[in-house]
């Protein structure tokens, strides 16, 4: 029996307050508290590993014990050297390049640093097109777009930014950024070198859009960028047409007497690569091309900007005035957000589509040309620059693994049956997509993301193959010497055998169809991976400059498939399995609930050169095996870790893997859930269904690349939008499939999608039409919102089959458009439900006597906390009102746990929402 004594340590309002006698339930003691975390993004993500974000002002006191995530967002891979390949295409010329200013992820701020649970990410792939890969716009790269392109060679730029305008305080953060210490050492230049070498990325993108700044800004900044390149010279640094040498911003769209100070300056390089503002003209690419040359650099260090943020591939492209007689750049191209590409996407599998047109053209090999609305005429990034490759040493191995996939296989066996993606694990991908010569039918080829051998994709061709003429595809392009221990690897898959399949392997540079020595291959046709060894003594001491595949039928066969899984060259030795880790270590441990848990682990760096990444599954208690997931990093984030029926015990499976995909020795992590299974309620998993998804719409107007079908996609990732630019009105109208009923309304505006609260749609209201969409009612109005959220109840459901959402005011900041990133429907109300405080941020402390603590953490604003006796008691002991100024810590002292050790159960209450689920926390016996 337990006398609770209270005493208020803080402001507060006691709704029910009372010494009460009740019984508890004795417990040994289950330790569960958790270190002090930054507050949750997520409750069901609470350790998510998130890439750095550093701000402009806190680079002068940044140190690497700062980030918490340091072992996730940390490259693994070193950059790649990388050759050019032979150029197949008129047009091409071998000294232009393209730097892609991308946006990676959805929300810089809290950008995932592995990878996440869903298929749908910005996954570029395009790496043999490409020469710079800028992230746009944080500081710091996410480690796994630096692996992905370090891996195929391509360097990878982080952006300083200071903010376009003539805002409060902009010069004057320029200003401290460029600040000297008494050495006249710039403090921020050393610690931009340091923070690229711990996070292992190539440089950064200068991008000063700040006004007032003057001639002695310039100056500064111009030696504060020459200190930088003096003190590392293959740090790259990038500069954004933007201030002129006299110091204001007054962008000149080229390189002229007026700005080439950040370009060179008294016979010195300033900044490696010159990023033109976008409305360039054949004038000023003239003259840009003759500045550059007056100071004896190369024209093809100047780029010539093209903003296709808004239409993608639909974007004006006025290619004529950059080219010289021969058809040929005069100058490289930078892209501002060619992940444009996604964003017009419907799903993830359109994203290859459209990211085909992009990089290969409209004229591309593709299922999807035939298909698009509209006549477009896009040449393609592809067609003005060589393509290049890191494939140079051995052993080459490729599962045509993009990195993202609905599933995931192992040894073409399905071991996750559930969406994921992480670019660090990214395979080499075909240098040429898709070059396929026959005179008879071509085949189509793509990624086929329902079937793999490793990984979440393969490659599939398909289509029809006329008698006795062959198919030839082009793959990669190589430079791998060969000896008498090499060998050819390929696997595959094929539901018929009538087709032969031959490896070519070109012993010329130019990679020619006369040029390949095919090597026949005994085809199986039962529709289960094959996989075909072949040794390559007959050509040992040449090198294989390019690698293609030849299909070819003796008959007409209609509708012929076939899966490529992996393919591998390599040389045959006797190699010791990789040994395992000497040990695995819990790093964090939170339960979401007493059904689930969060961890960080991580194990010893292997110092083994044929490592290539780690697999992670978890064994059940019938000793089958649960896949995790696979790293290239010696730590991993497990989001979710559910408690097996009639046991506590966990058990997880490390197992490394080489190069050559030989798994190596296993090492194990045992552990046990240290919480009762009543020790919470359960959340729970209703999922409500959004009228509104996918459902068809029109607009008063959209972007062509940010169409009204991405407001009812049902993500706001990767900047999915319905987004019209410079409009202040507008509306967007769904038409469901039949009248249904409606009672609750959500609008999330461009703060859910990681951009600034100005952006916020301002004053809208949701309508609805009974005679099918030609009049409209009001039903729910909102003035003045600055939510990133609008989630409201109708006062009384309505029927209908036409809504409208209708904008008044489409926010408040100076770059004025209609940013909606979701519109939802719902049958139902919602019962608003407060988020519940995990339990690691709960504490009871049985002390001696009648001076026991209950500590609660993280709370945010207004709330009203509720003790209770047990887990399934109906009615509160204790209720107390939080003091909203000061609300982040709770605490109730002098109470009485008795000396027994038990567990305390909370809830928390907003204001005008429900309570949160039960939780509860642990104390000890008194001592």
């Amino acid at each position: 029996m337990l006398n609770y004594r209270v005493v208020l340590n803080k402001a507060g309002k006691i709704i029910v307050f009372s010494f009460l006698i009740f019984f508890l339930f004795s417990l040994s003691f289950y330790p569960e508290r958790a270190a002090a975390l930054k507050k949750p993004v997520n409750l069901n993500r609470i350790l998510q590993p998130y890439g750095p974000f550093i701000e402009v002002e806190d680079v002068v006191d940044w140190e690497p014990s700062q980030d918490p995530d340091a072992k996730y967002n940390q490259a693994n891979i070193s950059l790649k050297k990388r050759f050019a390949g032979p150029n197949f295409k008129q047009g091409v010329n071998p000294e232009a390049k393209i730097m892609s200013i991308a946006l990676t992820n959805a929300d810089t701020k809290n950008a995932p640093a592995r990878g996440t649970d869903s298929f749908s990410t910005y996954n570029f792939s395009y790496w043999q097109y490409l020469d710079t890969y800028v992230y746009w716009a944080g500081l710091v790269p996410t480690a796994d777009i630096i692996n992905a392109a370090h891996k195929n060679g391509v360097p990878v730029l982080g952006t300083i930014g200071f903010p376009w305008g003539q805002g409060k305080g902009y010069v004057k953060r320029l200003r401290d950024f460029l600040q000297q210490d008494q050495a006249g050492e710039f403090i921020a230049a050393n610690k931009l070198i340091e923070i690229a070498d711990f996070y292992g990325f190539d440089g950064y993108f200068f991008n000063q859009e700040s006004y007032g700044t003057t001639a002695a800004d310039s100056e500064k900044l111009i030696e504060f960028i020459s200190y930088l390149k003096a003190k590392k010279p293959e740090l790259i640094i990038s500069w954004y047409d933007s201030m002129i040498n006299q110091g204001p911003v007054v962008y000149q769209d080229a390189l002229n007497d007026k700005n080439d100070h950040f370009f060179q300056k008294n016979g010195a390089k300033i900044a490696d690569q010159f990023f033109l503002n976008y409305n360039w003209n054949q004038a000023k690419i003239e003259k840009s091309v003759q500045t550059a040359k007056k100071h004896q650099r190369s024209p093809y260090a100047v780029y010539a900007g093209l903003d296709v943020q808004q239409n993608s591939y639909l974007t004006e492209f006025r290619v004529e005035e950059l080219l010289d007689t021969n058809s040929k750049l005069k100058v490289s191209l930078g892209l501002f957000a060619p992940n444009s590409t996604l964003s017009m996407a419907q799903d993830p599998l359109d994203f290859y589509k459209k990211e085909s047109i992009f990089w290969l053209g409209s004229a591309a090999n593709l299922d999807s040309v035939e298909q698009l609305e509209e006549q477009i005429d896009w040449p393609g990034m592809a067609s003005f620059v060589s393509t290049k490759s890191a494939i140079r040493s051995k052993p080459f191995v490729s599962n045509f693994n993009t990195g993202q996939g609905k599933k995931y296989f192992i040894a073409g066996k399905l071991a996750k049956d559930s969406a994921w993606n992480n670019r660090s694990l990214q395979e080499y991908l075909p240098t040429w997509r898709w070059q396929i010569d026959s005179v008879g039918p071509k085949l189509k080829a793509g990624f086929d993301f329902e079937d793999a051998y490793n990984g979440g994709s393969s490659l599939k061709l398909s289509g029809d193959l006329a008698a006795k003429k062959a198919n030839i595809i082009a793959l990669y392009k190589t430079k791998l010497d060969i000896n008498q221990a090499s060998y050819l690897a390929l696997t595959y898959k094929s539901p018929i055998a009538a087709a032969d399949l031959e490896l070519g392997l070109s012993l010329k540079p130019q990679a020619q169809p006369k040029d390949y020595k095919f090597f026949d291959l005994k085809v199986k046709g039962d529709n289960q991976w094959q996989q075909v060894q072949l040794p390559l003594k007959s050509i040992a001491g040449q090198r294989i400059y390019a690698v293609a595949l030849k299909v070819k039928a003796k008959t007409k066969i209609e509708n012929y498939k076939l899966n490529l899984g992996q393919i591998k060259i390599y040389d045959q030795a006797k190699i010791q399995p990789i040994k395992a880790p000497a040990e695995i270590n819990i790093d964090r441990l939170i339960y979401q609930n007493a059904q689930s848990l969060e961890a960080r682990i991580s194990w010893p760096k292997l110092d083994n050169p044929n490592l290539a990444f780690y697999e992670l599954y978890r064994v059940k208690t019938n000793q089958k095996e649960e896949f995790i997931g696979a790293t290239y990093n010696h730590a991993y984030y497990i989001s979710k870790l559910e408690r097996e029926k009639n046991t506590d015990k966990v058990k997880i499976k490390l197992v490394p893997v080489s190069q050559n995909y030989k798994r190596g020795e296993a090492a194990y992590l045992n552990f046990a859930f240290k919480i009762p299974p009543s020790a919470t309620e359960i959340p729970e998993s209703k999922t409500r269904i959004n009228l509104a998804l996918a459902k068809k719409v029109r607009a008063s107007a959209e972007n062509k690349a940010e169409p009204a079908a991405k407001a009812v996609d049902g993500t706001v990732a990767n900047n999915s939008k319905w987004c019209v630019t410079n409009a202040e009105k507008g509306w967007l109208e769904i038409k469901l499939d039949q009248p249904q009923q409606v009672q609750r309304w959500r609008v999330e505006h461009a703060e859910a999608g990681g951009e600034t609260k100005l952006m916020n749609t301002r004053d809208f209201k949701l309508q609805f039409s009974a005679d099918k969409g030609k009049t409209y009612q009001d039903l729910d109005q909102v003035k003045n919102n600055e939510a990133m959220i609008t989630d409201r109840n109708l006062k009384e459901a309505v029927i209908a089959q036409y809504f409208r959402l209708w904008i008044d005011n489409s926010g408040e900041s100076p770059w004025g458009a209609i940013r909606i990133y979701e519109f939802q429907l719902y049958k139902e109300p919602r019962v608003a439900r407060t988020n519940y405080i995990p339990l690691s941020y709960a504490q009871a402390l049985n002390n001696k006597g009648a001076q026991d603590e209950f500590i609660l953490e993280n709370i945010v604003g207004a709330q009203t906390v509720h003790l209770y006796q047990s887990l399934d008691a109906q009615k509160p002991f204790l209720s107390q009102a939080i003091d909203p100024n000061d609300s982040s810590r709770f605490k109730l002292d002098n109470l009485n746990f008795g000396s027994q050790a038990g567990r305390i159960y909370y809830t928390v209450q907003a204001e005008t929402k429900a309570e949160s689920i039960k939780m509860s926390t642990a104390y000890e016996a008194e001592k």
